[in-house]
């Protein structure tokens, strides 16, 4: 169902392309290396969120939004986090820490499950 709708990919990629370097030609002068990044990242989202709307238009019943909206406002919370304490790496590395083991409770069935049926195949 996938292989004649590569025209809707090729669009999906060259939008965060383009979207990326018009953030860039923003954010680098302001910013840097920082500005670089927080672009790729933003960038990166929207690519994600546009290829899974597209999925999610082809294929209803594929996943469901929870799925990815969880991750999302996760990664950007991080973000955020690990910017406004720039200058105090403890606080940065102590709420990574506390963000990954919040992922790992949040998803711990996932987990279990996975690490289950891998055990299983080796």
């Amino acid at each position: 169902q996938y292989h004649k709708k590569t025209i809707i990919i090729s669009l999906n990629t060259l939008t965060a392309a383009v979207f990326n370097i018009i953030l860039n030609l923003y954010m680098i002068p302001k910013f840097g290396y920082i500005g670089a990044g927080v672009t790729m990242v933003v960038s990166y989202i929207l690519s994600f969120s546009l290829h899974a709307l597209e999925t999610k238009r082809l294929e209803p019943n594929l996943f469901s939004k929870k799925m990815f909206i969880r991750p999302c406002v996760l990664m950007i919370l991080s973000l955020f986090i690990f910017y406004s304490f720039i200058s105090n790496p403890f606080i940065r590395w102590i709420t990574a820490f506390f963000l990954v083991m919040l992922g790992i409770f949040v998803n711990k069935k996932t987990i279990i499950t996975y690490l289950g049926s891998a055990n299983k195949k080796g």
